[in-house]
């Protein structure tokens, strides 16, 4: 199997570009989840239609529970 590193199928956004809502999730994810970078999941879900504003409220409440850093 030949991979080609050139092709990329999921374009991640920019952090420092990013418009209006996904501005405003992209904060809110760093404050809940408390990274100072959003990652390229997130990033990528923001390429995708409303994916990063429904994955984002499945997850907030996980965070916010303190689950994560439990573990």
């Amino acid at each position: 199997m030949t991979v080609d590193f050139a092709y990329d199928p999921v374009t991640a956004m920019d952090e420092a570009t990013a418009p209006g809502e996904t501005a405003v999730l992209f904060a809110e994810i760093r404050q809940t989840t408390r990274i100072p970078r959003v990652t390229s999941i997130w990033r990528g879900l923001a390429g995708m239609g409303d994916s990063l504003r429904l994955a984002r409220a499945a997850a907030k409440p996980i965070y916010e529970s303190g689950e994560p850093s439990a573990r």
